[in-house]
C-alpha cells in the first residue's frame, strides 16, 4: 500500500536560538489544487468564522520553558512558492512554562498557480518568532509538495474531489453528448436529449444507453487501479484527460458518464465499492437530501425490480476490451452491489445543491479559450426585509398508535424469516418420503418416529434450496417408513451435526421462550416476488407450507435421535399467509379454524391453495419435501391477537396508560404503609401458606387491594415465592389468576411451590410447549377428583392466636423502644448509659428533672454545653483559670482597662502577703500547705487565741478522743444548758424544794375539777393549794388553776430534763458530770472555753499537712503560743496578719467596683504564688477576658438547666469541658434509664422467656400456614360439582365430564376454552401461561382475569405482553431491571447458519419492565436475598447493580469468600468461539466432583459465554458420562445444567462453574475487547444474571486476569463490569468500591458494643456488626480453635432488630435464615444485660461451649385435604310430611279435617284435596253439593285458592305464596298436584347446581327430583309452564 502523503506532518525545532523557546509545525506536507478547492467549498458552505484561507498549516505550538513571560512577539512564515504568501501572527504573551498554539493563519493562494502545475514541485515551509524587538528567538521549517490537479486527492474531501471531477461542460465531454445524439437518432429515432422532461423512465434509459453507446465508440483501454485506490483516489483524470489519453480506471470511466449525464439533464450517481466504482442514474427528476450517503438499503430499494428508480451499470463495460451491452452491464453492477463491501454513492446533483462545482476546464467563446480558476462567492445579493415572528407550526402527535408499533414488534414478514424464505442448510434437515400424503396418513397413526441419517452429495451452490430424489432413493424411504424409520439429509453431509443443534436450539428455546420452535414441515411453495422476476429467470423463493409440532429429547435414545409429533397443533404457515395478504392482497380465509377439525383432508387444503395461487406464473407446490426445522412462529399469533381484540385491550387501566403515555389507573394502596403492617394488615385477612418478609408481605398486599405495579426482585430475594403467596391469596378471595412467563421454569418454579402446598391441582399449566390437549385434559380431571373439601371450625380461634402473640411481641419491642414519659426510649437511654458509663460516680439526678426533659429542653442542654466547649477550651478550661479572679458577668473595653491597672495594683500586696506567709510558716517549722484556706485558718487562729487567750483548754489540744467527741460534746452541752435555763426559771420564782413536789398527782386532781360537784371542786382545790403553797414564792402564783398548772408542769418539764442528762453515758459525760450540780452561769463559762477549744481544734484538723502525716508540729506551735503570749507579737504573725488583712480589704473594694476576687480561685498547695502567676498571665492575656465573660454568662445558664452534681463537677474541675456534655447524658440517661426499666416493667425481662414466646410464634405461623392452604382448598372447591348429584346430559358438567372422558376427541383446545370456559376458571381458578399460549387459547371477549401476574418481565417485549394484561383488572409486572433484556437472539439463532454466535445479528429490545418504569407505574422491591449461603456470591452483584439495597445473610464462615478464582491460561479460538482447555478444566472439576461423596451432595450448574463453548462443554460431559456409567450424574439430586449467559436466568444450583472462555492472543499476548453479548449496550446485565446463579460456591475458570481487559477503549460498560467481576474473584469482596464495606468498618456505639468489650476483657475474640448489607449479626465470637469461623452469633435488640418493620421479620426471617446457614445464636436483650450483666455473661459461655443442636429443618409435612361431607346438594328441597288421617267414618267433622290437612299439605291442589277427603271419610266420590259444602267450610276457616295451569291450590290463612321456602319430595302427589311456588323453587335449585340445560332436561330433572319416573305430556306441560312464568329462556 502507497503512503498517504495527504496525513497532517509535525516538525520540531531544529533551531532554539534562546535555549528556553522551541516550536512544533503541524501541517499537511502536499497542496493540490484540488484540495483547496475543496476546503474552500466546504468553508463556504458551513458558513465557517475562520479566516477564508487554505488550512494545509494546522498549527503552531510554541514552547517556552523560561520564567519569564514574553510580550509582543510575532511569527513570521514564508514558502519557497512564489504562489503562497501569509502575514504576521502577532503574540500577545507567550506565558512561562507552558505551550501556546497558534491555529488561525492568513494564508494566500494563487489558484491559476496550483491549477497549471502538471508535475509535482518541490519546496519548504519555514516558520520564525521574533520578539517584540525584531530579534529572532527560533524557527523551524518543513519540506512541502506542490501535486499536479490530478494527483493526491485526499480521503478528507473525497465528496468534494469527486463531485467536482464530474465536468459537464467540458467541451471534449460536449462532443461526446453530440456522439449519442446521432446514436439516439438512429436506435430510437429521437431527436435531442430532454432529460427528464417526458416523466417516463424508459425515455431516460433510452438516453442513458444511448451515451453509452457512444462512450463504447470512443475506444477507451481500462487499466486495473492501484493497490490504495479505494483509499485515497491517488490518481484522477479529468473526463477530456481521459478521452484525450483513451486509458483509465473505473473512477475515471464514471467520471466521464456522470459528466455526460449531467450534460444532457440527467441525476447521475457515483457508486463506490471496494477495489471499484461505478455509476448510477436516476429514471426520474429525483435527488437525495444529502449528496454523500453510506446507506446501502436505500440505494438498493431505489435499485431493486419492484421499486426501480435508479438504474445502476458498469461503466467499464464500455471499454475498448470489452463487448458488454448496456443490459448486462446492469446486471454486472447489481453484482458488484450485492457481493462486494459497499462504502458510499455520491448524488452529484445533491452536491451541486450542496455548492460543490466542477472543476474549471477551458471554455471557448469567440474564438478565444479561458479558465476560471478561484473559488468565488457571489456578492451581487441583497438583503431579505426580516419578517416579524411568523411562530411555530406545533408537532401534531404520530398518526402511527401504539398498537401499530407493537404490531410492527411481532409480525417479522422479511424475507430473512425462514418462514417465508426457506431452504435446507446444515443447520435442519430435510426428510426423505416417498408420497405426502402417504406419510400424512401415517403420521397420523404413530407420532414416535426414528430419525435415520443419510449422506447425500455436497453442494456449494448458494441458490441450493432442497433435494430432488430419484426413484431409488424413493423407494427406500417407503421401506424405511413402514419400519418406524424416517430418512434425513442436511447439506453437506452434517446430518447428525445438524440433528444435534436442532435438539440443542429447540430445548434451550423452550426454556427461555415458552415456544417450541421445532417443526416437521409439509410441501414447499415455490414462488416470485413479482412477475419480473419470472420473466427474467431470476431465482424463486421457496416457503413451507404446513407445520406440525415436533419434539426431541437433547441427547439420542440409544443410536438414534427420535421425533414426536403433536397432531394436535398441526397448522397453515400463517406468517406465509399474512405476507400474501399484505403483499399481494390475497384472501386465504377458506383456511379459518379449518385445523381445529380432527380430520384434516391433506389433498383438499394443497387443492385449495393452488386455486389461490394459480393466476401466478411459475408459482408451483411441491408437496413430498418434508423438513425438520426451527421456526420463530410464535409471534404471529400474538399480533393475530392484538389486531383482533385491540378494542377490548384499549379499555384496560394499564394497557391505556401505555397507548397514551399517561397515569389511567387509580392508587389503590395510598394508607399502606411498610413500617405500619402488623397495624394494618391482620391475621386473617390474607391466605399466606408460604414463609414471608415485610417486603414481600407489602406487595401481596398492594396485590389484595387491587393495586398494578412493578414488583421488582433482584436475584434471589423470593420473587416466585411471593408470587405463589398472591397468587394462593387471590384464590382465597375467589380471585382468577393469569400467571405469565415466557420461560417454562419461571412457570414450574411457581407451580412446583404450589404442588407442594397439593395447591397445584388447581392450576391449569398451558405453557406454549406443553399446549397438549391431553395433558391439559388430564390436569383439569385432577382438579376435578379432588372433589369438595372441609374447613377449619377453629380458623378465626388460630388467627386469633396468632394475633395476640404477635402483639405481646410487638408489644415489649414498644416497651423497650417506645417513648412513654421520657424524651427518649429506654432503649436509647440504655445506649447513651451505656456509652458514657465511667462518668456515673458523678452523682445522681432526680426523676423529676429526668421526666421534665424533652427534646427542645435537651438540645438547649447539649447547646450550651457546646458554647462552653468554645468558649472554655481555648482558654485552657474553666477551672484554675487566669481569669478566675474575674467573676463580673458584664464586659466592656472600659472595665478590661480599669481591671488592667487593677491588676498591677493587687500584685505587690500578693507579693507581700506569699512572703510573709512563708516566712511564717517555714520559720516556725510549720508542716502545713500554703494554701488559702491554711493563710485564713492561720489568721483564725491567732484572732482566736489573741481574743480568747484565757478561754481555751490548751489541754485539749493534743487529745485525740476530745476532738473526735465534738458533736457528743456540744450535744451534751446543748441538752445541760437546756436543762439548767429551765431550772434558773423554776427556782427564780420557787422554792429550791419544789422539785420533791408529786407533781404528776396534783395535776391528775387539777385536770379533774371539772367533772366535780362544786363543793367537791372546791376541797378538791384547796387540798392542791395547800400541797403547793409552801413552795410558792409569790402568792400570786397559785392564785387561778393556771397559775397552779404552769407551776406544776414546769416542775415535771426540769425533772425531765436531768432525767435526759442522767441518762447520757459518753465521753462528755464522763469529764464534765460534774457540771450537773453547778448553775446557769458557771455551765455557760465552762461551755464558752469548750467552745472555743473546739474552734481551735477545728481551724487546727481542717489545714492541709505537707507531709499528710499528721498536725502535730502546728498543735505544738500553738501550744507554745498559749505560754507565750509575746510570739502573737512577732513580726512574723504581725507582718503576715496585716498583709492578709490589707489584701481582703482591697479585694473588697475590687469586688463591689469591678467584680474582680483574688481569692475566688480554686485553692491549692501554692495558692498566692499560683495566684501571682495567673495574674500575670491574665494581665498578658487581658484581650480575652470577653471571651471569659461570655464563658461565665454560658455557666449561669448551664447551672439553671444542667443537673447540679454535674455542674458542681465542672465548677470544682472534676470535670473538663470534653467530659461535660458525656458526663452530662450519663447521669441524665442512667436517672431515665433506671425510672423507665421500673415503669415498664423491664428488669425482670428475660430473653430465655422472650425466646420461649417467639417459639410459640413460629409455632403459630405455621399453623396458620396450613390454615391457609386448607381454607384456600375450601373455597376454590365450594363450587366443585358434587358425586352424588345426577347431572343432566345437557348440563355443562355433564358435557364437560364426557370430554375429560373422551381426551377432547373431536374438539381443539381453544374450542374447549371457547365452551368450558366458566367450569374451567371454576375447577383451576389460576392459570400458568405463556404469552403466545394466552393469545392462542384465551378469547378476551369470553374470559377475563382478576389479576395478571407476568414473570421474568425484563426479557418480555411490552409487545408479547400486552395481550395478556389486557385480560385482567390488575397488573403485577415482576422482574428485575438489571437482569437480561429481551432479546431476539434465539430467532436471529434459528433461522442463522453463522457458526459463531458471537457475530450473529441480534438486537435488545425494550422490556414490559422497563415500558411500566417508564410510565412510573408503582414499585415494590424485595429486599431480601435468601438463595445465597455465602454473602459473598452475591456481594458483587449487590454491590455494582443494587447499590447495596439487597439486604443479605452472612454466614459463619464469612471471612473467607466463596467464590474462587482458577486461572487455566488456555487458548480462546477466536474464529470458533471456544476455549478447549477451560471446557476440559470445568469436565475434570465435575468429574472430581461427582466422584467425592461429600461434593455430590451439590448440586452443578456451568455458564459460558456462547453458545459454541456450551456445546463443547456439553459434548466433553457426554463423552465422559458415556465412558463411566457409575458416575452420579444427578448432584445435589438436580440435573448438571450447561446454560450460556442468553438462558441462564432463573436457574440455580449450589455450585456454579463459571467459564469466561476469553483469553489473550497466543501470538501477540493482546486480548480482544469483545465479548460477545457482554459486549453490547447493558450486556452488563447478562454478567449480574450470570454471577447471582450459586447458592453454595462458585468457581470461576479463565484464561485470561482482570489486568487482561482493556476496558477503557470499550464503547459499552459490559468490559469494565467483567474486568471488575474477575479483580473480585481474584483478590475478594475487599475489592469492591462505590462505598461496599465488606471490610471491618467504623462501628457506632450500640449495646452489642458495650457487651462485645465485656467478651474482650474476658479474652473472647469478637467481632462486630457481621454482615455487608442492612441485617447484622450484631456480636460474633470466634471460634477459639479456627478463628476464620464464627462459634456464636448473639442476637440483640440493637438496630437490626429495632428498624425490622415487622414482628416476623425481626422474629422469625433472620433467625430462621441464620439457623439455616449453620449459626449457632443466642439472644441478649439490653435491658437483662443491665440488671445483671454477669447472669448474661454466664448464658453466653454456657452457649458457647454447649455442642451445637442439629438444624431444626422441618420435614415437609403433606397436605392432605379433608372431604367435606355429602351435602344435600338442593337446599330447598324437603320430604313431604307423613300423613297419619284417620278413618272417621259418615259423620262429617270438616271443621276439624279442613284445617289439620291445610296445616299439614297447605299449598295443596284441590284434587289432592278431595283425594284426603274422601280417603278420611271412607267415600267414593263427592258430590258438587257435598264440595260446595268443603268450599265454603275452607272459605270460613280463611283457606285462599289460586288457579295455575287450570288447576286448583288451596293455601292456609296463615301461608302467603310469597312465604313458600321449601318444595316437598317423595309424597304421593301427582306431578299436577305441585303448585307452582315449589316447582319454581325446585327448578331454582336445579339450575344453580347444573347451569344452562335444555328445556327437556330440565323437565326430567324436576321429574327425577319431585320422585317420578315417566315424564306424561301433562307433567311436562305443567313444568314447562311453571318455567314459562319464571321466565327462563331455555332451549
Amino acid at each position: 500500500m502507497q503512503e498517504n502523503n495527504n496525513l497532517p506532518e509535525t516538525n520540531v525545532t531544529q533551531l532554539d536560538l534562546n535555549n528556553n523557546i522551541s516550536l512544533t509545525i503541524e501541517a499537511t506536507p502536499t497542496i493540490n489544487y484540488v484540495n483547496y478547492k475543496a476546503e474552500m467549498i466546504g468553508k463556504i458552505r458551513s458558513s465557517s468564522n475562520k479566516q477564508n484561507s487554505f488550512s494545509f498549516l494546522k498549527k503552531v505550538l510554541i514552547k517556552n520553558d523560561g520564567e519569564e513571560d514574553i510580550f509582543g512577539s510575532f511569527l513570521k512564515i514564508s514558502f519557497s512558492f512564489p504562489s503562497i504568501t501569509t502575514d504576521e501572527v502577532i503574540l500577545t504573551c507567550l506565558e512561562k512554562k507552558k505551550v501556546t498554539e497558534v491555529n488561525s493563519f492568513s494564508i494566500n493562494v494563487d489558484a491559476e498557480y496550483l491549477y497549471k502545475i502538471n508535475e509535482a514541485v518541490m519546496g519548504n515551509m519555514k516558520v520564525e518568532l521574533y520578539s517584540s524587538s525584531n530579534k529572532l528567538i527560533a524557527f523551524s521549517s518543513l519540506p512541502m509538495k506542490i501535486l499536479p490537479i490530478e494527483e493526491a486527492a485526499s480521503e478528507n474531501f473525497v465528496f468534494e474531489t469527486l463531485s467536482s471531477f464530474v465536468t459537464p461542460n467540458d467541451e471534449m465531454v460536449k462532443e461526446v453528448v453530440n456522439k449519442a445524439a446521432i446514436i439516439q437518432k438512429e436506435k430510437y429515432d429521437t431527436d435531442g436529449f430532454d432529460g427528464y422532461q417526458s416523466h417516463d423512465p424508459d425515455r431516460v434509459m433510452e438516453q442513458i444507453d444511448s451515451i453509452y453507446l457512444a462512450i463504447e465508440k470512443e475506444g477507451i483501454r481500462y487499466s486495473n487501479p492501484p493497490a490504495s485506490f479505494e483509499l485515497t483516489f491517488q490518481r484522477l483524470r479529468l473526463p477530456r484527460t481521459l478521452l484525450l489519453e483513451k486509458a483509465g480506471t473505473c473512477i475515471d470511466f464514471s467520471l466521464l458518464f456522470a459528466s455526460c449525464l449531467e450534460s444532457i439533464g440527467l441525476n447521475p450517481l457515483l457508486v463506490i465499492v471496494d477495489g471499484h466504482a461505478f455509476i448510477g442514474c436516476f429514471l426520474e427528476e429525483a435527488t437525495y437530501q444529502s449528496g454523500f450517503n453510506d446507506n446501502l438499503s436505500l440505494l438498493s430499494n431505489d435499485s431493486s425490480e419492484t421499486n426501480k428508480r435508479i438504474v445502476l451499470f458498469n461503466p467499464v463495460d464500455a471499454s475498448s476490451s470489452t463487448l458488454v451491452n448496456f443490459v448486462s452491464s446492469q446486471n454486472n453492477a447489481k453484482r458488484y452491489l450485492s457481493t462486494v463491501p459497499f462504502r458510499f454513492f455520491i448524488d452529484v446533483a445533491a452536491s451541486r445543491l450542496d455548492g460543490i462545482l466542477p472543476l474549471p476546464t477551458p471554455v471557448t467563446i469567440n474564438g478565444k479559450t479561458s479558465i476560471d480558476y478561484g473559488v468565488n462567492v457571489d456578492i451581487d445579493y441583497s438583503l431579505n426585509k426580516v419578517n416579524k415572528k411568523a411562530g411555530y407550526i406545533e408537532s401534531s402527535p404520530s398518526s402511527k398508535s401504539k398498537f401499530d408499533v407493537w404490531e410492527e414488534g411481532l409480525l417479522d414478514l422479511n424475507l430473512s424469516n425462514n418462514l417465508i424464505n426457506f431452504k435446507i442448510s446444515s443447520s435442519n434437515v430435510q426428510l426423505g418420503i416417498s408420497d405426502a400424503y402417504e406419510f400424512f396418513s401415517m403420521i397420523q397413526k404413530k407420532e414416535k418416529w426414528n430419525l435415520l441419517p443419510n449422506d447425500s452429495s455436497e453442494t456449494n451452490s448458494k441458490r441450493f434450496l432442497y433435494y430432488v430424489f430419484d426413484n431409488a432413493f424413493i423407494s427406500s424411504f417407503k421401506e424405511s417408513l413402514s419400519k418406524g424409520f424416517i430418512n434425513i439429509f442436511s447439506k453437506n453431509n452434517k446430518t447428525e451435526d445438524a440433528l444435534k443443534g436442532l435438539s440443542r436450539k429447540a430445548s434451550t428455546q423452550i426454556e427461555e421462550s415458552g415456544c417450541n420452535p421445532l417443526y416437521l414441515t409439509l410441501g414447499v411453495l415455490n414462488w416470485f416476488d413479482n412477475e419480473s422476476s419470472s420473466k427474467n429467470g431470476k431465482y424463486g423463493i421457496c416457503s413451507p407450507l404446513l407445520l406440525i409440532p415436533a419434539s426431541m429429547p437433547k441427547r439420542r435414545v440409544g443410536p438414534y435421535y427420535q421425533i414426536e409429533l403433536d397432531l394436535d397443533g398441526i397448522q397453515f404457515n400463517t406468517t406465509l399467509l399474512e405476507y400474501f395478504k399484505q403483499n399481494f392482497d390475497m384472501d386465504f380465509s377458506e383456511f379459518d379454524n379449518y385445523f381445529d377439525n380432527p380430520n384434516i383432508d391433506l389433498r383438499k387444503v394443497f387443492n385449495t391453495f393452488r386455486r389461490k395461487i394459480s393466476s401466478y406464473k411459475s408459482w408451483t407446490i411441491e408437496e413430498e419435501v418434508a423438513s425438520l426445522s426451527l421456526f420463530s412462529f410464535s409471534h404471529f399469533v400474538m399480533w393475530n391477537d392484538i389486531k383482533k381484540y385491540k378494542d377490548i385491550f384499549i379499555k384496560n387501566d394499564v394497557v391505556s396508560s401505555f397507548v397514551k403515555g399517561e397515569k389511567c389507573w387509580e392508587n389503590k394502596t395510598k394508607e399502606l404503609d411498610i413500617s405500619k403492617l402488623d397495624e394494618q394488615i391482620k391475621p386473617g385477612e390474607l391466605a399466606l401458606p408460604l414463609p414471608y418478609d415485610s417486603s414481600q408481605l407489602y406487595a401481596i398486599k398492594c396485590s389484595d387491594l387491587g393495586e398494578s405495579f412493578v414488583l421488582d426482585g433482584p436475584p434471589g430475594t423470593g420473587k416466585s415465592q411471593t408470587i405463589a403467596n398472591i397468587i394462593i391469596n387471590a384464590l382465597y378471595k375467589h380471585k382468577k389468576v393469569l400467571f405469565v412467563a415466557e420461560k417454562e421454569v419461571a412457570l414450574q418454579v411457581v407451580k412446583k411451590r404450589l404442588d407442594e402446598l397439593n395447591l397445584g391441582q388447581f392450576c391449569l399449566q398451558i405453557h406454549s410447549a406443553k399446549a397438549n390437549k391431553k395433558e391439559v385434559l388430564n390436569q383439569l380431571g385432577s382438579s376435578l377428583q379432588v372433589g369438595k373439601t372441609l374447613s377449619n371450625e377453629n380458623k378465626e380461634e388460630i388467627a386469633s392466636n396468632l394475633l395476640s402473640i404477635r402483639n405481646e411481641l410487638n408489644a415489649l419491642l414498644s416497651r423497650l423502644h417506645d417513648k412513654k414519659g421520657y424524651f427518649v426510649s429506654p432503649y436509647e437511654a440504655i445506649l447513651n448509659y451505656l456509652a458514657y458509663e465511667k462518668y456515673k460516680t458523678i452523682g445522681n439526678v432526680d426523676v423529676s428533672y429526668s421526666k421534665s426533659m424533652d427534646e427542645a429542653k435537651y438540645n438547649k442542654c447539649l447547646d450550651v454545653i457546646s458554647k462552653i466547649k468554645l468558649y472554655g477550651i481555648p482558654l485552657g478550661g474553666y477551672y484554675s483559670n487566669c481569669f478566675s479572679f474575674f467573676t463580673s458577668r458584664e464586659y466592656s473595653l472600659d472595665s478590661r482597662d480599669k481591671l488592667e491597672k487593677e491588676i498591677d495594683n493587687i500584685l505587690p500586696l500578693l507579693i507581700s502577703l506569699e512572703d510573709s506567709y512563708l516566712e511564717l510558716v517555714n520559720k516556725n517549722g510549720l508542716d502545713i500547705k500554703l494554701s488559702r484556706s491554711n493563710s485564713f485558718a492561720l489568721e483564725s487562729l491567732f484572732n482566736l487565741i489573741k481574743e480568747n487567750k484565757d478561754n481555751i483548754d490548751y489541754s485539749k489540744i493534743t487529745n485525740k478522743t476530745y476532738y473526735s467527741s465534738k458533736v457528743d460534746i456540744k450535744n451534751y452541752f446543748d441538752c445541760l444548758l437546756d436543762y439548767k435555763n429551765d431550772e434558773d426559771i423554776l427556782f427564780s420564782r420557787y422554792s429550791s424544794s419544789s422539785l420533791s413536789i408529786d407533781e404528776s398527782s396534783l395535776l391528775g386532781m387539777l385536770s379533774s375539777l371539772p367533772s366535780l360537784s362544786f363543793f367537791a371542786r372546791n376541797r378538791a382545790r384547796k387540798q392542791i393549794k395547800k400541797a403547793i403553797r409552801p413552795f410558792i414564792k409569790d402568792k400570786k402564783d397559785c392564785r387561778n388553776d393556771e397559775s397552779i398548772s404552769n407551776f406544776l408542769n414546769l416542775i415535771k418539764i426540769v425533772k425531765q430534763k436531768k432525767e435526759k442528762m442522767a441518762s447520757f453515758n459518753g465521753y462528755s459525760s464522763f469529764i464534765y458530770s460534774y457540771l450537773i450540780n453547778k448553775n446557769k452561769i458557771e455551765v455557760e463559762a465552762e461551755y464558752k472555753k469548750v467552745k472555743n477549744t473546739l474552734d481551735m481544734l477545728d481551724l487546727l484538723n481542717n489545714m492541709q499537712s505537707s507531709s499528710k502525716l499528721d498536725i502535730k508540729p502546728i498543735e505544738s506551735y500553738f501550744v507554745s503560743v498559749s505560754s507565750n503570749p509575746e510570739y502573737l507579737f512577732e513580726n512574723k504573725v504581725t507582718s503576715f496578719l496585716d498583709n492578709l488583712a490589707r489584701l481582703k480589704k482591697e479585694n473588697e473594694r475590687l469586688k463591689t467596683t469591678l467584680g474582680f476576687d483574688v481569692f475566688n480561685l480554686n485553692d491549692n498547695d501554692i495558692y498566692y504564688e499560683t495566684s501571682i502567676s495567673l495574674l500575670n498571665k491574665a494581665k498578658e492575656d487581658i484581650q480575652h477576658l470577653g471571651e471569659w465573660i461570655k464563658l461565665l454568662n454560658y455557666i449561669d445558664e448551664a447551672s439553671s438547666i444542667l443537673p447540679n452534681p454535674v455542674i458542681s463537677s465542672y465548677l470544682n474541675g472534676k470535670l473538663d469541658e470534653l467530659e461535660l456534655e458525656p458526663a452530662f447524658k450519663c447521669v441524665l440517661f442512667y436517672s431515665i434509664m433506671v425510672s423507665s426499666l421500673f415503669e415498664e416493667d423491664l428488669l425482670n425481662l428475660n430473653s430465655l422467656e422472650v425466646e420461649d414466646k417467639i417459639n410459640k410464634y413460629k409455632k403459630a405461623i405455621d399453623e396458620y400456614r396450613l390454615l391457609s392452604v386448607k381454607e384456600t382448598a375450601f373455597e376454590i372447591t365450594k363450587e366443585f360439582p358434587l358425586d352424588n348429584v345426577h347431572y343432566a346430559t345437557s348440563s355443562s358438567n355433564y358435557q364437560f365430564r364426557k370430554v375429560l372422558a373422551t381426551s377432547g376427541r373431536g374438539k381443539s383446545l381453544r374450542n374447549i376454552f371457547d365452551t368450558y370456559g366458566e367450569l374451567i376458571f371454576k375447577y383451576t381458578p389460576c392459570f400458568l401461561m405463556s404469552p403466545m399460549s394466552v393469545a392462542q387459547y384465551i378469547d378476551p371477549s369470553k374470559h377475563h382475569f382478576d389479576l395478571v401476574i407476568f414473570d421474568e418481565a425484563s426479557q418480555i417485549p411490552t409487545s408479547e405482553a400486552i395481550g395478556a394484561i389486557a385480560r385482567g383488572d390488575s397488573t403485577i409486572i415482576a422482574g428485575d431491571k438489571q437482569q437480561m433484556p429481551p432479546t431476539n437472539f434465539f430467532n436471529a439463532t434459528i433461522s442463522s447458519s453463522i457458526s459463531n454466535e458471537d457475530n450473529i445479528n441480534y438486537d435488545d429490545l425494550e422490556s414490559l419492565l422497563d415500558d411500566a418504569i417508564a410510565l412510573d407505574l408503582p414499585r415494590h422491591r424485595l429486599t431480601y436475598h435468601y438463595r445465597s449461603h455465602h454473602e459473598s456470591l452475591i456481594a458483587f452483584s449487590n454491590n455494582k447493580f443494587y447499590d447495596n439495597s439487597l439486604a443479605t445473610f452472612p454466614s459463619p464462615y464469612n471471612q473467607v469468600s466463596a467464590v474462587k478464582f482458577r486461572y487455566v491460561g488456555g487458548d480462546y479460538l477466536m474464529g470458533r468461539g471456544i476455549n478447549k482447555e477451560e471446557a476440559k478444566a470445568i469436565v475434570k472439576e465435575v468429574i472430581s466432583r461427582c466422584k467425592d461423596k461429600e461434593l455430590s451432595k451439590r448440586s452443578i450448574g456451568i455458564v459460558t459465554f456462547n453458545k459454541k463453548q456450551m456445546d463443547l462443554i456439553n459434548d466433553l460431559l457426554d463423552e465422559a458420562f458415556s465412558k463411566d456409567n457409575s458416575l452420579n450424574k444427578y448432584p445435589g439430586g438436580e440435573e448438571i445444567f450447561v446454560k450460556n449467559l442468553e438462558n441462564v436466568q432463573g436457574d440455580e444450583r449450589d455450585c456454579i462453574l463459571f467459564s469466561i472462555c476469553f483469553g489473550p492472543n497466543k501470538k501477540n499476548k493482546t486480548m480482544s475487547i469483545n465479548f460477545g453479548p457482554l459486549s453490547r449496550e447493558k450486556g452488563e446485565r447478562r454478567l449480574n444474571v450470570a454471577v447471582s446463579r450459586a447458592k453454595e460456591e462458585m468457581i470461576v475458570f479463565s484464561s485470561c486476569r482482570s489486568s487482561d481487559i482493556r476496558s477503557g477503549v470499550s464503547k459499552n460498560e459490559g468490559a469494565e463490569y467483567l474486568k471488575q467481576f474477575l479483580l473480585y474473584a481474584e483478590n475478594g469482596p475487599t475489592s469492591l468500591t462505590n462505598d461496599f464495606r465488606w471490610a471491618k468498618k467504623p462501628i457506632k456505639f450500640n449495646f452489642a458494643s458495650s457487651l462485645a468489650a465485656h467478651l474482650t476483657r474476658l479474652g473472647y475474640k469478637v467481632d462486630l456488626d457481621i454482615g455487608t448489607s442492612s441485617f447484622k449479626v450484631d456480636i460474633a465470637i470466634k471460634d477459639p480453635l479456627d478463628n476464620s469461623k464464627y462459634a456464636l452469633g448473639i442476637l440483640t435488640d440493637d438496630d437490626t432488630y429495632v428498624s425490622s418493620p415487622t414482628c416476623n421479620d425481626r422474629n422469625v426471617v433472620g433467625p430462621n435464615m441464620l439457623d439455616a446457614l449453620h449459626w449457632k445464636t443466642l439472644r441478649v436483650f439490653s435491658s437483662e444485660y443491665i440488671d445483671h450483666p454477669d447472669v448474661v455473661i454466664d448464658n453466653i459461655i454456657k452457649t458457647l461451649s454447649s455442642p451445637s443442636s442439629k438444624s431444626n429443618k422441618k420435614e415437609k409435612q403433606e397436605i392432605v385435604f379433608d372431604k367435606a361431607t355429602l351435602s344435600n346438594p338442593y337446599p330447598h328441597k324437603v320430604n313431604y310430611p307423613e300423613l297419619n288421617y284417620p278413618l272417621i267414618g259418615d259423620k262429617p267433622s270438616l271443621k276439624t279435617v279442613l284445617p289439620s290437612i291445610l296445616s299439614l299439605e297447605s299449598p295443596i291442589s284441590d284434587e289432592l284435596l278431595k283425594r284426603r277427603i274422601r280417603a278420611i271419610y271412607g267415600v267414593g266420590r263427592i258430590t258438587n253439593k257435598k264440595y260446595q259444602i268443603i268450599l265454603n267450610e275452607l272459605r270460613s276457616i280463611g283457606a285462599t285458592d289460586i288457579v295455575f295451569n287450570s288447576y286448583t291450590y288451596w293455601y292456609s290463612s296463615s301461608l302467603l305464596p310469597s312465604s313458600i321456602t321449601s318444595y316437598r319430595v317423595n309424597g304421593d302427589r301427582s306431578m299436577v298436584d305441585i303448585p307452582y311456588e315449589e316447582i319454581k323453587l325446585c327448578v331454582e335449585d336445579i339450575v344453580a347446581l347444573q347451569g344452562d340445560i335444555t328445556i327437556d332436561d330440565l323437565c326430567k330433572e324436576v321429574l327425577h327430583l319431585f320422585g317420578y319416573e315417566a315424564l306424561t305430556e301433562r307433567s311436562a306441560r305443567h313444568i314447562y309452564e311453571s318455567i314459562k312464568k319464571m321466565g327462563l329462556k331455555i332451549n
